[in-house]
């Protein structure tokens, strides 16, 4: 993330967020599991802030953020693009450049809502359930308020969207859902987050519940990046919210996916700088185990399950210098 950015001005990231909660059978997690780490196929241009999901059974990505060669001219990007057969194909772009939205995926599509297209931040709300020819996002109700750099999450047919800067310039504690399965819902209000207010939180499905990580609230007044190491549950049939165990360290900007009813991989985090580490999460009493490490540190990055045992970090910043990455960190369940 440019310093800027990380300053404050941060602008905006969905992550989710890493938000993928599959529907494929589980492994068996009764033993320890083994991870084995490579690096996937790159991406065409490097990207950080964006969006990806598995849509109709292939790796999908969509917007973000690009710097040019020189470090001089930031881009707002609203292209996709689908791997196929090993190869990066164009895929319908977005109607509007969108970066550092909050986005989740599940065999119904892709959802994205909110995110920042540079000038503003943003209350659209979009869906795309397939890249046949002539294929194209469909509007959804827009949310109530337009904010970013929160992260969402798709659990029982609802989506879920929580936390994050709203307009013009405040951190939120709240969270809302919307039936997809309803062509007449509407968004609805949710339990505030029983804890500080916050931006970049990954929030995973896992099980019956959603579990949301970490984050940042800066103080700009004793130039502190406000990184936290809290972690809660929601349960949607109470509408409420429980305090776990803290992460064993602070972090924002990682992102998530669920392993079975139990178990959550987060990978991607930063807190003032960035990391390889990635942790797996035993959600019944908070164990977290380092597992290994990215291909290169990166944060703003999705983490989505592309297969029954395999997950992916597709892309992100590297680093506060105006970089972005095209790589893709493979993390394999043995």
């Amino acid at each position: 993330m440019e310093k800027t950015i990380v300053a404050i001005t941060m602008i905006l990231t969905g992550l989710n967020t890493g938000l993928e909660n599959s529907h494929a059978e589980q492994p068996n997690m009764n033993t320890i599991p083994q991870f084995v780490i490579t690096e996937g196929p790159s991406l065409p241009r490097g990207r950080g802030g964006h969006a990806a999901a598995i849509l109709d059974g292939h790796v999908f990505v969509t917007g973000g953020t690009d710097w040019s060669s020189d470090h001089t001219t930031k881009s707002w990007l609203c292209d996709s693009v689908i791997l196929i057969d090993n190869f990066w194909q164009t895929a319908p772009p977005l109607p509007h450049p969108v970066a550092y939205g909050m986005f989740a995926g599940d065999n119904t599509g892709i959802y994205l809502a909110g995110g920042s297209d540079d000038a503003n931040k943003l209350s659209s709300v979009y869906h795309l359930d397939n890249c046949k020819k002539g294929s194209s996002w469909r509007d959804l109700p827009s949310l109530p308020v337009a904010v970013a750099s929160g992260s969402a999450a798709l659990l029982n047919g609802k989506l879920y969207i929580a936390c994050g800067w709203a307009y013009p310039d405040t951190i939120t504690d709240q969270m809302w859902s919307l039936d997809i399965a309803d062509p007449n819902a509407k968004w609805m209000i949710c339990q505030n987050l029983s804890g500080p207010k916050r931006a970049f939180p990954a929030m995973i499905a896992c099980g019956k519940f959603l579990y949301l990580f970490g984050g940042m609230s800066p103080d700009t007044n004793n130039n502190s990046l406000g990184v936290m190491k809290d972690a809660y549950q929601y349960n949607p049939d109470k509408d409420s919210w429980l305090r776990l165990k803290d992460l064993p360290c602070p972090g924002y900007a990682w992102s998530g996916s669920s392993i079975d009813e139990n178990h959550i991989i987060l990978a991607g985090k930063a807190d003032g700088k960035i990391h390889k580490d990635i942790y797996l999460i035993d959600v019944r009493d908070m164990t977290a185990k380092k597992i290994g490490e990215t291909t290169i540190q990166t944060t703003t990055a999705p983490l989505i399950r592309v297969s029954h045992d395999e997950f992916w970090l597709i892309a992100g910043e590297p680093d506060s210098n105006k970089n972005r990455t095209n790589r893709i960190t493979c993390i394999k369940l043995q």
